[in-house]
């Protein structure tokens, strides 16, 4: 298990195949499928290839992508949280998802605030964007929180009109 930082609550580490059975209800959760979009993941071996593509050739290729969040009490996972250099878009882009039963519990903001430190003092970054549909309120809220900035609307890899903010570290 390879941990990258830990929060109060939080190990944060690196995905891995034992995490696939995991991914699978996370990419079908119903926030996941309403505010990030249908990814095709709907068995083990989906999740597998998924984590390897996605995940674990990040790791390799850059140094960072999405992690895993694992609460600490009950060591199970419920989210992910990171950072990723997308090709259609011109900065490092902030990420997070969370399961339902973790919605509103300050997670998603301890998760985040980790991973901006981490941004900047360990992958040396000085700005980062996130993208988000402009009607997901509780991600906006979370992220005026962090104090990004709006920036501009933002045209998706899959076509759709996305808010973009901004924040330099």
């Amino acid at each position: 298990m390879n941990i990258i930082s830990e929060t109060e609550r939080l190990l944060i580490r690196e995905a891995n195949l034992e995490d696939a059975s995991f991914m699978v209800d996370l990419l079908n959760s119903e926030g996941w499928l309403k505010y990030i979009g249908e990814r095709n993941v709907k068995s083990v071996p989906d999740a597998e290839k998924y984590i390897q593509e996605r995940y674990m050739e990040s790791y390799k290729l850059i140094g960072f992508g999405f992690w895993i969040l694992i609460e600490k009490v009950s060591q199970n996972p419920i989210g992910l949280c990171g950072i990723v250099k997308r090709p259609f878009l011109e900065d490092v882009d902030l990420g997070y998802a969370l399961l339902a039963d973790y919605f509103g519990k300050g997670y998603a903001y301890e998760a985040c605030k980790e991973v901006l430190i981490l941004a900047k003092t360990k992958f040396n970054l000085t700005t980062l964007i996130a993208v988000l549909q402009a009607d997901n309120k509780a991600s906006v809220n979370l992220l005026k929180k962090l104090e990004f900035q709006y920036e501009k609307d933002s045209l998706f890899d899959d076509g759709s009109l996305l808010a973009q903010y901004r924040i330099n570290l």
